[in-house]
């Protein structure tokens, strides 16, 4: 069976698979510290191989049937 991941879009946001292209902008975002002091997974120096990781992760779960990771 084929399928694409799902897009939720909004007038405000969009929220789509994350792919490589997305690595430099997840780095960038994510280090900065109100997402460590909020979020609990989050490490204080996001790295490119956590970004990496991450897109890994999202990937092997929806061709798994395991989840969903935006």
């Amino acid at each position: 069976m084929n399928r694409e991941f799902p897009i939720l879009k909004t007038e405000r946001l969009l929220l789509d698979q994350p792919c490589d292209k997305d690595v430099d902008d997840i780095v960038k975002i994510l280090n900065d510290d109100i997402y460590y002091q909020n979020t609990i997974n989050i490490p204080k120096t996001y790295n490119i191989e956590s970004a990496n990781f991450w897109i890994s992760l999202s990937k092997s779960n929806f061709d798994s049937d395991m989840g969903y990771i935006f």
